[in-house]
């Protein structure tokens, strides 16, 4: 065994060049592997850490519980972190701002960012309250322990609703949310429950238990517990959000899978091609092993070792270059949520697992060719690979070099259509990522249509509308009037809460398993004008759009909507029925139409589903005829001009929000260069990995070759004609892997387009630009090593090949 080993070692010494690529390739690979685990991990726990700031890290809430009901979820043992939360009411004081008060146990404040406490204490005394820093200071009280603060509060829910306002004392100072600031408008302040007792009714506390369900069933498990203390469905609320961000989502799961599935086979590609290549030329040897006695089991093992040491060079240098490119790749990647590197010692053993079984694969076919070679095969082996059949070789002159090249080409046929494999999976996947790319950025400038846009801040309060209307006739006279603007578009829209809505179809209620829960989630109600409407056709799916029935008619437009998402699975047809029923409304819809996606972006949706109608009906429904936003488009030369005009219009205007496209593009643009580089960067890694393999092969057929090439020139053969002949070689690898590129990266992308809603919905476009860099960079790489392969036979004169035998 001791000899075997030593052999492997001496085999390693003996061909440097090649187990360099090969050490190169297992580094290129283990990196990639460990890059695509690391992302995929860091963006998990960016879901996790983001969800947990929206609901927590709790599985269930119960809704509409009494205090009796709080301590018997308290004392099960099914449940652990159980919390109670008692709503006061809201403040809209402080636009385009709200404030939530409300009491709630202190040990909520390790479930979300806006519960946590800062400084101070939590609120005991009747007076106490917490809030965060930045409130206090919009509110122009200083952020102190001892200050006091008065607040007025309201409620106003469907079961009841009532006033107050009450004088308290600063006990604590909360953490500065970014996402209750900057995406929810709105401040938590916590109360104490002694004050809400003293302060609410009875019959009017809103009481809510949240808690975690212990087990792998925590939906079933959660709805048996509230059933069991006499909780109907509405009233428990699971949080799927987070129970779902706990393992690895589909939308993280099938990229990265793909991505590793390439990365594995491309290198399982280059190892064998080299291992093959090498074996072939060492047959001699593997012949004089089995004439000592070798078995073939030991040559195999021969052949495992050096892929194995050769592993355990490549494969932690693997790891530690994946570390460093996430580092690199993660601040390029546009999210609205920072994204940081997030690593596991499971990452390290997972990416040196795959990266030593792809090692193993890569080894299995050329260590059975090298076991299986007889004393007598290595006497006959010429290394030359002759197909049979008829043979012609009738030529002159550059025919006769194009023919020799493509003949040269084929004489080792796997190593050639695996050199052509590996070179075209890069030029597939930069054509498809790209493909891709264009999309999501057109559909990006698709939703801003709009040079400039004023949003009234009701709209961003989620379904707490405080009455305001910043946009009203007025406004819209002012804007009208700027000079430099072409046209101005009106969109009213309304964020209903989900117990305002029920679905139904064809005239009877869907039963619950047949419909996607709406429990947790809120309803966008739009009204379009005739011009926004049109560009509604673009997107249609199934029905009719008719402008005309919009307006006179109770007919809606819905969005494509199943459930999670506006993509496919929707289980709503044309000709379901919408009912809208509050206090006020109630009134039933005709889905008319269903388009995949809305035209017209608000920055945000709330998650379910929108139903789109005519603004004449909208405001005759609704009776409301505010206007929600208003569309600016301009001349190309009035930018300047009118937006100046536009912010003198806004200004000491606190309820509206201006929204410039030019800006918001040129950051967009900014954002996507560096997910285009982040992308890049690790097509280009397979890429080189690819170039390995080329590389590999070209050298080694100049190598074996050596001799060939000496008694051509010894005959006749010029130096020009030989240079012809190793660039006509290299250009038949590079023409056949960009035709191989070309048709798959376009076939595959087009397939994507049919199956993704998000590249449908802009349309497919043949990708051009990356066909054209993807013809370029393989000619130049090719010719850069046809020529370092001439330059490197011109070394050695014509005798010396001749003479030269392996």
């Amino acid at each position: 065994m001791n000899s075997l080993s030593n052999l492997s070692r001496k085999n390693l010494k003996v061909h440097k060049l090649k187990n360099i690529l090969v050490i190169i390739a297992i580094m290129l690979s283990t990196c990639l592997i460990s890059t695509i685990c690391i992302l995929s991990y860091s963006l998990q726990q960016m879901e996790i850490k983001q969800i947990v700031a929206q609901t927590g890290d709790l599985h269930v809430e119960y809704a509409n519980v009494s205090e009796k009901q709080v301590e018997i979820l308290k004392n099960n043992k099914k449940l652990t972190s159980v919390n109670e939360y008692i709503g006061l009411g809201f403040n809209n004081q402080y636009k385009p701002y709200s404030i939530e008060m409300c009491y709630i146990d202190e040990s909520a404040g390790d479930t979300t960012d806006y519960f946590r406490l800062k400084e101070g204490k939590w609120p005991e005394k009747e007076q106490d309250i917490a809030m965060p820093k930045w409130m206090l200071e919009k509110m122009g009280v200083k952020p102190k322990i001892g200050e006091k603060v008065t607040l007025s509060y309201s409620q106003d829910m469907k079961a009841y609703s009532y006033e107050g306002k009450g004088d308290f004392v600063v006990c604590g100072i909360l953490d500065d949310s970014e996402l209750m600031r900057t995406e929810l408008y709105k401040a938590m302040a916590i109360v104490s429950k002694d004050y809400i007792f003293k302060n609410v009714k009875p019959e009017q506390r809103f009481i809510q238990a949240s808690a975690k369900v212990k087990g792998r069933n925590i939906s079933d498990t959660a709805y048996e517990i509230g059933h069991n203390i006499g909780l109907g469905d509405k009233n428990i609320s699971v949080n799927k959000m987070y129970i779902n961000a706990l393992g690895l989502s589909k939308d993280v799961l099938i990229p990265a899978g793909i991505a590793g599935v390439i990365v594995v086979l491309a290198t399982v590609l280059v190892i064998y091609n080299i291992f093959y290549i090498s074996i072939k030329e060492r047959i001699t040897q593997f012949g004089l092993l089995a004439a000592l006695g070798t078995t073939k089991k030991q040559i195999r093992r021969v052949i495992f070792r050096e892929g194995l040491i050769l592993s355990f060079i490549g494969i932690p240098g693997g790891i530690i270059l994946g570390h460093l490119l996430s580092l690199f790749i993660i601040p390029l990647i546009p999210l609205t949520v920072k994204l940081t590197l997030e690593t596991s010692p499971y990452i390290v053993i997972l990416s040196a697992f795959v990266s030593l079984v792809t090692v193993a694969i890569s080894l299995r076919k050329p260590s059975k060719i090298a076991s299986k070679v007889s004393p007598i095969e290595a006497i006959r082996y010429s290394s030359v690979e002759l197909s049979g059949g008829k043979k012609e070789r009738k030529a002159k002159g550059t025919t006769a070099i194009r023919r020799l090249a493509y003949l040269n080409l084929w004489r080792s046929k796997k190593r050639t259509i695996v050199t052509i494999i590996s070179m075209s999976l890069t030029g597939i996947l930069f054509i498809v990522f790209f493909s891709m790319f264009s999309s999501i950025k057109n559909k990006q400038d698709n939703h801003i249509s709009s040079d400039f846009e004023l949003t009234a801040s009701w709209l961003t309060l989620r379904g707490r509308d405080d009455g305001s209307d910043p946009l009203n006739k007025e406004t819209l006279s002012k804007v009208k009037k700027i000079k430099g603007i072409e046209k101005v578009d009106i969109l009213k829209q309304k964020e209903l809460f989900t117990s305002d809505i029920r679905i139904l179809k064809k005239c009877n209620e869907v039963k619950r398993d047949d419909m996607p829960e709406f429990s947790e989630i809120n309803c966008n109600f739009f009204g379009f004008e005739d011009s926004m409407l049109d560009e509604l056709k673009r997107n249609l799916l199934q029905g009719e759009i008719s402008k005309e029935s919009l307006k006179n008619k109770d007919e809606v437009i819905m969005v494509n909507y199943n459930g999670e998402n506006h993509t496919s699975g929707n289980p709503l047809k044309v000709g379901d029925k919408v009912v809208l029923e509050n206090k006020s409304i109630k009134r039933e819809f005709t889905i008319a139409a269903i388009v995949s996606y809305n035209t017209r972006w608000l920055g945000y949706t709330a998650g379910g589903p929108q139903f789109i109608t005519h603004e004449a009906s909208y405001s005759r429904i609704l009776k409301d005829d505010r206007i929600g936003k208003l569309c600016i488009d301009i001349n190309n030369d009035s930018y300047n001009s009118v937006k100046k005009s536009l912010e003198s219009i806004l200004k000491g205007n606190d309820n509206a929000i201006f929204f410039d496209r030019k800006e918001y593009k040129q950051k967009q643009d900014l954002e996507y260069k560096g997910m285009g580089l982040a992308v890049v960067s690790l097509i280009s890694i397979i890429g080189l990995i690819g170039i390995l393999n080329s590389i590999n092969t070209m050298f080694t057929s100049i190598m074996t070759r050596k001799k060939e090439f000496g008694m051509m020139e010894a005959v006749g053969l010029s130096k020009t004609q030989l240079r012809k002949l190793l660039q006509i070689e290299g250009l038949y690898y590079c023409g056949i892997s960009i035709i191989v590129s070309v048709v798959l990266g376009v076939l595959v992308s087009y397939i994507l387009y049919l199956n993704m809603d998000f590249m449908r919905s802009s349309g497919y476009k043949i990708p051009f630009v990356p066909i054209i860099l993807v013809s370029a960079a393989f000619i130049c790489i090719q010719g850069i090593i046809t020529y370092i392969g001439e330059r490197f036979l011109r070394k050695e004169s014509v005798i010396d090949r001749v003479r030269y035998n392996e």
